[in-house]
């Protein structure tokens, strides 16, 4: 059985709702000597009539599932269908790709060797493009 603090804090909250339910727990303000009674109260209540674990489980589930909907509903959003674009391919994308991944490790390191790398990707980049739109004018 796991005992760590999150599952003994679930344990303990299912519990109380549970008791709440039951009408034995009541809210209400106690004085400190009354403290052990509740406490010897609640502990012989949970041995007598012990808790169904089902029943808790669900009771825990919809109220986090409540409070989710609540404060968070789910929506949904359309999103425009957009068909590929014919200049637009792998290895464009993969250029793009390599010269950001370049540039980001220029900025991260500021050594001269990485911004020789990012400008020769930049070279490199713009001459596949004119190559993509000169063989494109023809079309």
């Amino acid at each position: 059985m796991c005992l760590c603090l999150p599952c003994c804090l679930i344990i303990s909250l299912l519990t109380l709702m549970y008791l709440y339910q039951k009408n034995l727990f009541q809210l209400k303000l106690f004085h400190i000597e009354n403290i052990s009674q509740l406490t010897r109260r609640l502990f012989s209540s949970l041995v007598l009539d012990p808790p169904d674990v089902d029943h808790l489980v669900n009771l825990y589930d919809s109220t986090l599932r409540d409070t989710v909907d609540e404060h968070a509903p789910l929506r949904t959003k359309e999103m425009p269908r957009r068909p590929m674009l014919p200049w637009y391919n792998k290895n464009i994308q993969a250029t793009k790709r390599h010269r950001r991944y370049c540039e980001r490790l220029w900025i991260r390191t500021s050594l001269c060797v990485h911004h020789e790398i990012f400008k020769v990707s930049k070279i490199l980049a713009s001459e596949y493009y004119n190559k993509k739109i000169k063989a494109s004018k023809r079309n």
